[in-house]
């Protein structure tokens, strides 16, 4: 465990190799959400971090934000175990965790399971050095249960286009702002697409990005 101290606060955290560091670096340093930070500070009803990693985002979240439910989803059970780690050795309330994928269908699914902590997948493959079944739930669902969903955060490594592809109006209605990576890992996955659904749900779209690597950035997406 080390200190990262953060505005006011100082969590304990435990990062095991360079995809931790850089996913540590990516929230907390560099600020990559920073462009969503005034919703999340003001967000009341819930924000939902779907692939929430070792739960860094959460607890972002609860820095600025000390009030809003935080509803996180993580397939991974060695990243969902330092989830729960994290949210306890910090002594976080108000964060609730899901040990499951995201997905355009519920069921059961295989996670490949990749060398890096933050490259696990549902629909790619990059590194990967065994299978694992998880349980998938569906963005339907799970806003379903929600009046509204002030910020949906969302970094699950391909699977975005299958689950933004298959979501309904009705759900889209629900959602304040989108802060999503996306990965165009295969000719079909452009984030243009994506752009383009937002856009006919009434959504303003800013596209991010990576400096670091042309197939992956950012997409912001909110009500104007």
């Amino acid at each position: 465990m080390r200190t990262v101290p953060f505005l006011k606060h100082k969590f304990l955290l435990e990062a095991r190799g360079d995809a931790d560091d850089s996913v540590l670096a990516e929230i907390f340093l560099l600020r990559e959400y920073a462009l969503i930070e005034p919703e999340l500070k003001r967000a009341k009803t819930v924000v939902l971090d779907i692939g929430a990693h070792k739960g860094f985002f959460a607890l972002y979240v609860r820095a600025l934000n000390a009030e809003v439910p935080v509803l996180c989803y993580e397939p991974e059970e060695a990243n969902y175990a330092a989830l729960k780690k994290h949210l306890e050795v910090n002594k976080v309330q108000g964060v609730t965790s899901k040990n499951a994928a995201v997905a355009k269908e519920e069921g059961t699914l295989l996670l490949n399971v990749s060398e890096d902590s933050h490259n696990h997948s549902i629909v790619v493959a990059p590194g990967t050095t065994v299978q694992k079944k998880v349980s998938a739930t569906t963005l339907e669902k799970i806003v379903s249960k929600f009046e509204k969903v002030d910020v949906l955060k969302m970094d699950i490594e391909g699977a975005e286009f299958q689950i933004f592809e298959n979501t309904s109006s009705a759900v889209f209605k629900k959602i304040g702002v989108i802060f999503m990576e996306y990965h165009e890992y295969g000719p079909e996955m452009r984030a243009e697409n994506l752009q383009k659904i937002f856009e006919k749900e009434g959504f303003v779209v800013q596209k991010i990005p990576s400096k670091y690597d042309k197939r992956m950035g950012f997409l912001r997406a909110w009500k104007a």
